[in-house]
């Protein structure tokens, strides 16, 4: 974990204390509580102009293209999808799945919850994408796993107990279809090994600051 670049000038921790909008990562746990909820990733929604409750979610670049999967959609980071997808599948259920894959700051019953508005930190989003390449066993991210003394005692051993908080089917699908963010869709310009690997992109802010999240299930 790398906090900052030099801790004698800041020991603010970026991983752990920085609170940012995770923007469109966020747009993957969505999806994995659509398919937990029995969607298909080619259950369709028409990408147009879009308002619901005042509230007018617009896709990059004010673009839109008619009929798309779900697929589709997350593969191109479509905005208003994202938004239909969350009404469908209710805030409860995407609140409850991103909290147990390990996000723990404080996320509303809000539309603009599917686009990641509401800050987290790194490690929640390590986390969380964690689980997708632990085929859905939700494990909090440590440092320390042994600590032996200088006779080779252990005196410290980490214990922590793998639960399921997404069921391996539904894991499986939604990593896949991560996978065509790269293949298909917005990471499409990253080369191999990433580019055969679940992948989320996200603008973090509207500073500039970019943040990519890559799983690798087979390590």
């Amino acid at each position: 974990m790398v906090g900052g670049a030099n801790y004698g000038e800041s020991q603010f921790n970026r991983v752990t204390q920085a609170q940012r909008q995770p923007g469109s990562t966020f747009k993957g746990l969505v999806y994995a509580a659509a398919i937990a909820a029995g969607f298909s990733p080619y259950d369709s929604y028409n990408d147009e102009p879009y308002r619901v409750d005042g509230y007018r979610p617009q896709n990059y670049g004010n673009r839109y293209g008619g009929w798309r999967s779900m697929l589709n959609a997350l593969s191109n980071s479509t905005n208003v999808i994202a938004v239909r997808v969350l009404i469908d599948v209710g805030f409860e259920p995407v609140i409850s799945l991103s909290t147990s894959m390990g996000i723990k700051s404080e996320l509303q019953p809000t539309y603009s919850l599917a686009l990641g508005a509401y800050e987290v930190n790194l490690l929640e989003l390590t986390n969380a994408y964690g689980t997708l390449a632990a085929q859905g066993q939700y494990i909090p991210a440590h440092g320390i796993r042994r600590v032996i003394n200088q006779k080779g005692e252990t005196i410290y051993q980490a214990q922590f107990t793998p639960k399921q908080v997404l069921d391996p089917d539904s894991t499986a699908i939604t990593t896949w279809m991560l996978t065509h963010v790269v293949r298909n869709g917005t990471g499409g310009s990253l080369t191999s090994p990433i580019a055969m690997s679940p992948v989320k992109l996200a603008l973090l802010n509207k500073l500039g600051i970019c943040g990519l999240l890559v799983i690798f299930p087979n390590w």
